[in-house]
């Protein structure tokens, strides 16, 4: 009598097969001068997380390298298939909605609130990105600069009126 596999067994077992098919495909030249190896390859490993995330529904934690391999995998395919298009931005388009998806999705009636804040820079790095990329290489550079004077110079004074708050107080 076989006794149950265990759906992490079965994840597993899928992910096997499909690797041993992705070799066996680009051993016998079934993939092409294309090179979709890559792609693919990506996606698989993906699929592997995701299924992990499916499962189990507490082990949320597989959403992060499922949605990051997934992205990989899309930008790989659009650079073969679209080669001289920037793809930068694709990839933290791709971060932030893995992030983004974590942050909306309620996990047992609470969210993920910390994960706002990497799809939040993420998706201003994707804008950054493609800002550069139509405007040439002067603007983005030139943007993060003045963020970076903003940021310091508001520190600065945040810090300015904590120390006169205290030195008030004594």
């Amino acid at each position: 009598m076989m006794k149950e596999q265990s759906n992490s067994e079965k994840t597993w077992a899928y992910a096997l097969i499909g690797f041993g098919a992705l070799m066996l495909a680009a051993n016998m030249g079934w993939l092409g001068a294309f090179g979709a190896g890559g792609p693919i390859f990506l996606a698989l490993l993906s699929a592997v997380f995701l299924a992990v995330f499916v499962n189990d529904r507490k082990r949320w934690w597989a959403v992060i390298p499922g949605g990051i391999l997934a992205t990989l995998a899309l930008v790989d395919w659009v650079e073969l298939t679209v080669p001289r298009l920037e793809t930068g931005w694709l990839f933290f388009l791709g971060v932030a909605a893995t992030f983004g998806f974590l942050y909306l999705r309620p996990d047992g009636g609470a969210r993920k609130r910390w994960a706002v804040w990497p799809a939040g820079v993420a998706v201003g790095i994707a804008l950054l990105d493609l800002l550069e990329t139509a405007s040439g290489s002067v603007i983005a550079p030139l943007a993060l600069i003045g963020l970076g004077v903003f940021l310091f110079t508001r520190d600065s004074r945040k810090d300015r009126s904590i120390t006169q708050q205290e030195g008030e107080r004594q």
